[in-house]
């Protein structure tokens, strides 16, 4: 039984196994937590260990912990680890054998060898969004993590000190906060993210797709080992969009298309100056501001319900000769909304669900 059981918690990892074939295993993980107590215990006591070598019940929740942490980023806080989580990490315990590399892990009470591996036990910080509208959050270093219904952010207690990594379970828009010394790295779907000061956004929403889109500043992705295929750096520009099947691994990424070049005047005089190109600046401006400012300039009627944009704001900047309907979709995406263009005039609704609901107008006039 329990080789039947090693053999479906290995594939439970590998990902060989269904929704139904996972829920089913958990369930059983549930059931049977005493079994795998008492198997584990017994394979410890064959190993003959040592009276000094015994873990108290203080340091072996923090190995669980440890486990945990290192197997389980986005499930619940390290401290409140559920009843199929214990089961889950028992099991897998027993898959990688029981021996000194799990119970030598005390760093304050054991000698080590220069072989022998150590660990520092951090706890893991997780943001939840369990609401049916985008939350924002302002981590340590100043960085602004915007996340959608039912995604998951998950990252250590001393996230900023050395490092800054992440990991994404779902959609979550970023605003980085500059720091050369320390890259910004999000973990999402076998593949990372990485910047130094910029804002992007990363959609791990369908299990077989990452969706990546830079909106200002750059950024390079990288494949891991746990990706399906290896894969080049990519590296992104403002406006690009990279798509990546995380099955197969093929990707295909969209670059910003750039307006035409037109010719330069021909220079009849001594000195001619040509006018540079307006940009539109935005910095936390709220998004009712945004919107009649792109209507003015673009001299564009705007329709949009004013309740629908309370507390929103918006960061970046747009060059005038950008066309409307792409300064228009990057901002709906960034704030689940969308948009209807009807006889030169743009309509923003609000996106539920892959349905759009319709608002009541109100119409930003052109100033």
């Amino acid at each position: 039984m329990m080789e039947e059981l090693r053999k479906r918690i290995t594939d439970f990892w590998k990902g060989h196994l269904s929704k139904e074939e996972q829920h089913d295993l958990l369930r059983e993980l549930q059931q049977k937590e005493d079994d795998l107590k008492t198997t584990l215990e017994q394979a410890f006591e064959k190993s003959n260990p040592q009276e000094n070598e015994l873990l108290s019940d203080v340091e072996y929740r923090q190995v669980l912990e440890e486990l945990h942490r290192r197997m389980l980023p986005t499930g619940s806080k390290v401290r409140d680890v559920t009843l199929w989580r214990r089961g889950l990490v028992a099991a897998v315990v027993l898959i990688i054998g029981i021996g000194a590399s799990i119970f030598a892990w005390r760093t304050q009470h054991l000698s080590y060898s220069p072989d022998t591996p150590t660990y520092t036990l951090q706890d893991t910080l997780h943001l939840f969004n369990t609401e049916k509208v985008d939350k924002q959050a302002v981590l340590a270093d100043g960085s602004i993590v915007v996340l959608s219904p039912g995604s998951t952010l998950s990252y250590s207690s001393d996230y900023g000190a050395d490092t800054r990594e992440l990991h994404l379970r779902g959609q979550g828009r970023f605003r980085v906060a500059r720091d050369t010394a320390r890259p910004f790295v999000v973990w999402a779907n076998g593949y990372t993210t990485t910047a130094l000061g910029t804002e992007f956004t990363i959609d791990t929403r369908d299990a077989d797709q990452l969706h990546i889109q830079l909106l200002s500043g750059k950024i390079v992705v990288k494949s891991t080992p746990s990706a399906t295929q290896p894969m080049a750096h990519q590296y992104l520009s403002p406006g690009d969009q990279l798509e990546i099947q995380t099955r197969t691994g093929t990707l295909a990424l969209i670059k910003q298309k750039k307006e035409a070049k037109q010719p330069k005047p021909e220079d009849t005089s001594d000195s001619v100056i040509v006018p540079a190109v307006a940009v539109m600046k935005f910095e936390d401006t709220p998004l009712q501001t945004v919107f009649e400012t792109i209507a003015r300039h673009k001299g564009t009627p705007i329709s949009i319900d004013e309740n629908l944009l309370t507390g929103l704001s918006f960061t970046g900047e747009f060059r005038d000769d950008e066309p409307l309907q792409a300064i228009v979709s990057v901002i709906c995406q960034m704030n689940n909304l969308t948009y209807t263009e009807t006889d030169e005039h743009i309509h923003i609704q609000q996106k539920h669900n892959n349905t759009i609901q319709e608002v009541k107008k109100s119409e930003i006039q052109i100033k």
